[in-house]
């Protein structure tokens, strides 16, 4: 195991680092600024908080970039403090050569809203050392994401476009068939 205070000599580079933390088997990562929900193509900005409602899941950006050497990974785990409110994350690795911020699966189990804010310590990365070093130099990169400005308006549509089009097409026929029935009466 890799003790936080040994990082920057094992080549573990985390920017940001939470130095306020008394940890020293794990490093705290801090909500970023961005996060999607669950099942959603779209990132949206974080500029105060994110709610998790109940039952429900985000993918969380990391505000830390991360970059791992060849020869250490690291386990991501959940914060007691927000375990015990029914925040969980999704226990995962970070391979060997990682480089980017972390998309973390952050999971609401609870039956109340829970409110995170930018900045807030919401996971735990524990590193170990591999017996021998990865070969190779490709480094693994996080996914590129990119800020959505999303409106509850694109949403709607982007969720009901085959419903709001049949509407439309069903309104229009029937608007057709009252001018139609008016135009033959009047014949």
């Amino acid at each position: 195991m890799i003790l936080a205070k040994d990082l920057e000599n094992r080549r573990i580079d985390i920017a940001p680092l939470c130095t306020d933390s008394a940890e020293q088997v794990s490093v705290d990562l801090s909500v970023g600024s961005m996060y999607k929900k669950a099942g959603d193509s779209d990132w949206r900005n974080i500029t105060d908080k994110v709610v998790i409602s109940p039952n429900s899941c985000l993918l969380i950006c990391t505000e830390q970039t991360i970059k791992m050497p060849n020869n250490a990974f690291a386990f991501l785990s959940s914060k007691g403090s927000l375990g015990a409110k029914g925040i969980l994350v999704a226990n995962t690795k970070v391979d060997p050569l990682f480089e980017g911020k972390l998309h973390i699966p952050v999971f609401n189990v609870g039956n109340k809203k829970v409110s995170l804010s930018a900045k807030d310590k919401f996971c735990s990365l524990t590193f170990l050392t591999t017996e021998h070093p990865i070969i190779g130099d490709s480094t693994r990169n996080a996914v590129n994401i990119e800020p959505s400005d999303t409106s509850i308006i694109k949403d709607f549509f982007s969720n009901h476009t085959p419903h709001v089009i049949t509407g439309v097409v069903s309104i229009l026929a029937s608007l057709l068939a009252v001018l139609l029935t008016y135009l033959l009466t009047k014949a």
